[in-house]
């Protein structure tokens, strides 16, 4: 079973809590459960020296809600047979991932207040920013070429999550909000941040031949 639960760990980001289905519980092991029981004030037990604490599954909303609050990534990761016609270990698939700014559940958005999930990005003496809200469909983009003023952009919109380049993090990390959580903050790759490829993912998505009429 632990060899199960390792390969799905491997599937997911390094800093997400693996929350991973044992019949009627969703348990955490290691260091994930070490993070988990102190945020959701539950007890961190062992077993066979193995540092593990758990929720009940049917409640499972409810701790991901505080794990996500808390700056935490929370990947979910379930049972897709019934154990009881299962030959061997039960086959368990991830589900979902779910992050500060891509969370949908009602009892932790706020209804007069945007969730956002922003990407910031210097290019020459330029910055890019873009945020959108899953929650909503509200996507937004523009450049500054005055740090102080995309500093004060970032202030206001409050990012529930960050998107950087890798090769960006040290002059984006200077701009950012002090009350940004380090686990809010994803380094991807900088290919993500190719202005061809950018633009092709958008004019895809909105079926467009260009973006001119998007102003």
């Amino acid at each position: 079973m632990m060899r199960q639960y390792q390969a799905i760990k491997n599937q997911i980001p390094r800093d997400a809590i693996l929350m991973f289905r044992l019949g009627d519980f969703f348990e955490m092991f290691f260091e994930d459960a070490k993070k988990a029981s102190g945020v959701l004030d539950i007890a961190l037990t062992q077993r066979q020296g193995t540092p593990m604490c758990g929720v009940p599954y049917h409640a499972a909303d409810g701790y991901i809600a505080q794990l996500v609050r808390a700056g935490y990534k929370v990947a979910l990761c379930d049972q897709v047979e019934d154990p009881k016609q299962a030959k061997g270990i039960v086959k368990r698939e991830l589900m979902r991932v779910v992050t500060p700014g891509t969370i949908l559940q009602a009892d932790v958005l706020q209804a007069d207040t945007n969730n956002y999930l922003a990407a910031v990005h210097p290019l020459g003496k330029n910055w890019g920013l873009a945020f959108l809200d899953v929650s909503t469909g509200e996507f937004r983009l523009t450049q500054f070429s005055d740090p102080d003023a995309l500093r004060a952009e970032l202030n206001r919109i409050g990012a529930s999550e960050w998107i950087l380049a890798h090769g960006k993090q040290d002059p984006v990390h200077k701009l950012l909000p002090d009350t940004v959580k380090s686990g809010s903050v994803n380094p991807c790759d900088d290919w993500w941040f190719d202005l061809e490829i950018a633009y092709q993912a958008l004019t895809d998505h909105f079926q467009t031949q260009s973006l001119d009429g998007f102003g």
